[in-house]
């Protein structure tokens, strides 16, 4: 997303749509390339398997994290793109990269797709985003993402949170996870405080069925909606993941 063309963004009613086009060229396939390695290997880990085994083994330890299957790639693709967007556009805070702790590079991360923290002072907020990427979208993909923030009370959910601020910890960003623990186990945490986003990416234009989705929403809290449209969508996300292995870093 960095460097494309500005996303289109509409208001329908009291919410906002925002559509980000990518032409699903070289370029572009490259750019976005970039942001991969980073969400799914840990960096000490890649360069210290560098500095002593070299950086072929490196290349293979990569290998092992990134997901193979389609569905797979095409949903963490999702994620990475709602990430990038959500640092570029919006002042959603810090996140962790989740996708580096999951069970096996197949197996989808369980929980909220994604949480950014920020504090002001005392006070805490937190971004929850949903993330869809299909080839084809459809009504029922988005009004189920759009129900997936009201879990747990429009809240994030207590596995996410205590995985965040572990994560954080261990990087040693100590003040943000006292700040979750301390909204978490003490003082709780207001739904207002948790904005939701639903970014959706398919290779059709997704803005008819989100501006229906928020014309039908009869809760009291601003709603973000990004609908990202990719051309030549499986493309796109093979490549994607190709331009990765062939760039051999981390």
């Amino acid at each position: 997303l960095k460097n494309g063309r500005k996303a289109a963004e509409e208001r329908v009613g009291s919410h906002s749509l925002a559509v980000p086009r990518c032409d699903g060229k070289r370029k572009a396939v490259a750019e976005v390339a970039k942001a991969i390695p980073a969400q799914h290997v840990p960096r000490r880990s890649y360069a210290r398997i560098s500095e002593r085994l070299g950086s072929v083994a490196a290349a293979r330890y990569r290998t092992t994290k990134l997901p193979t299957a389609i569905a797979t790639k095409s949903a963490e693709l999702g994620e990475v793109l709602a990430r990038s967007y959500g640092e570029e556009r919006t002042d959603g805070g810090n996140t962790v990269n989740k996708l580096r702790w999951k069970d096996h590079r197949e197996m989808p991360m369980r929980g909220d797709d994604l949480l950014a923290i920020r504090v002001d002072g005392r006070n805490l907020s937190i971004l929850k985003r949903e993330a869809r990427n299909r080839k084809v979208m459809s009504a029922a993909v988005i009004r189920k993402a759009r129900k997936a923030p009201q879990a747990n009370q429009s809240r994030p959910s207590p596995h996410a949170l205590a995985l965040y601020a572990d994560r954080l910890a261990e990087d040693g960003r100590d003040d943000l996870a006292d700040a979750i623990q301390e909204s978490q186990y003490r003082d709780g945490i207001s739904r207002g405080s948790v904005p939701p986003m639903i970014f959706s990416s398919s290779g059709i234009d997704p803005a008819p069925l989100s501006r229906r989705q928020l014309a039908r929403y009869k809760g009291k809290f601003e709603q973000l909606h990004v609908g990202g449209r990719v051309s030549k969508h499986s493309v796109f996300v093979d490549g994607v993941f190709e331009n990765v292995n062939e760039r051999g870093d981390a």
